[in-house]
């Protein structure tokens, strides 16, 4: 079904800024410089945001 395709690219994309998310974390631990660390946390704090608007979409798809 069309939805169940949907419903799996949408978890490949939550998958992949998940990833991304655990990078940039990974290099806040690291960071020196503020400004930079600023920009990393506005990026995570994006995506995060990303995330949700595809768990919505996503519910919407399994539940109608």
């Amino acid at each position: 079904m069309i939805t169940d395709v949907v419903i799996r690219a949408i978890n490949s994309e939550i998958a992949d800024l998940q990833r991304i998310i655990d990078a940039d974390e990974a290099i806040l631990q690291y960071e020196k410089s503020q400004e930079k660390h600023d920009q990393l946390i506005n990026e995570i704090d994006s995506l995060q945001d990303w995330i949700a608007k595809l768990r919505r979409k996503r519910e919407h798809f399994e539940f109608g």
